[in-house]
């Protein structure tokens, strides 16, 4: 049970990540500001690995290359796609397309790692889709507006943040889910170092203080939380706690944004709230 705990506990952390996304998207360069969060979450998780006595591990090649391809598509490409995205598509917008996660999460545990959902499980993810549908279902033009361009790259991301979260489950090394972390964390550094160059320009403290927020939470401690659930929970059974994110976006909208919670809101949490319900029955 505790580890289903941290799952929907990174999920709900990562879910913020859309209202300081669309926040960066329009007040600080892209690149800069990933390097920056990367390295504010790679010096978290590493001053918790010395309080914890823990020493970085030492990986066999082929490990090194899965961590890699995996801090590619989730610590990267991920944020690239969104953000992108974000520019031109609303948050309701990004949040259905967003709701496909838990579908396309059990799709990949199928192909991937050949895991087989039951029926209950394949409903869960539905459900949970379904929840997140409900929550975002504004139809005005307002809410729907975005380009097509914004919507295929926020889709994009949502591929990529499902083939990072399951890669845990393909990474059959005995590292922990600290340590991974970390390495997750500096491979994003690296990867936006050479473009942050670029970009280098006084920030106020503002745009520090969410990027310190990016870095402590929706690294170091989402990556973390969900990492070490993941290793202990079948994807399958995970699949319906990735729609706490979108869910998650909404209410820290509303909190943060001054946007106003509807029954939409309320109907889309207890749908996604059933389908955690059903995913982690036996």
């Amino acid at each position: 049970m505790k580890h289903h705990f941290f799952l929907a506990s990174a999920m709900l952390i990562v879910g913020s990540s859309v209202t300081a996304g669309k926040f960066i998207a329009l007040n600080t360069p892209v690149n800069l500001s990933m390097f920056l969060r990367f390295a504010v979450g790679s010096a978290a998780l590493y001053l918790f690995m010395f309080y914890r006595g823990e020493k970085p591990l030492r990986l066999p090649l082929k490990s090194v290359l899965l961590i890699g391809v995996q801090a590619l598509t989730g610590s990267v490409l991920f944020n690239v796609f969104l953000l992108k995205g974000l520019k031109t598509v609303s948050a309701v917008s990004s949040g259905i397309v967003s709701g496909f996660t838990p579908v396309m999460f059990t799709i990949l545990a199928f192909v991937l790692l050949n895991e087989k959902p039951g029926k209950l499980k394949i409903i869960a993810a539905v459900t949970a889709s379904a929840g997140v549908a409900a929550a975002n279902a504004d139809f005005s033009v307002a809410g729907m507006t975005g380009s097509a361009s914004g919507l295929i790259f926020v889709f994009a991301a949502v591929m990529c943040e499902s083939l990072f979260l399951i890669m845990r489950r393909i990474i059959k090394t005995e590292i922990s889910s600290l340590c991974l972390s970390l390495y997750l964390s500096l491979a994003g550094m690296l990867f936006f170092a050479l473009p942050a160059a670029r970009e280098i320009k006084p920030l106020s403290m503002q745009e520090l203080a969410v990027i310190a927020y990016y870095g402590i939470f929706i690294t170091a401690a989402a990556y973390l939380l969900w990492l070490e659930g993941i290793k202990h929970v079948q994807a399958s059974s995970a699949s319906a706690y990735t729609a706490v994110m979108p869910i998650s976006a909404v209410f820290t909208g509303a909190v943060f944004l001054g946007e106003p919670v509807m029954l939409r809101h309320i109907v889309g949490l207890a749908l996604v709230t059933a389908a955690i319900i059903m995913s982690g029955r036996k």
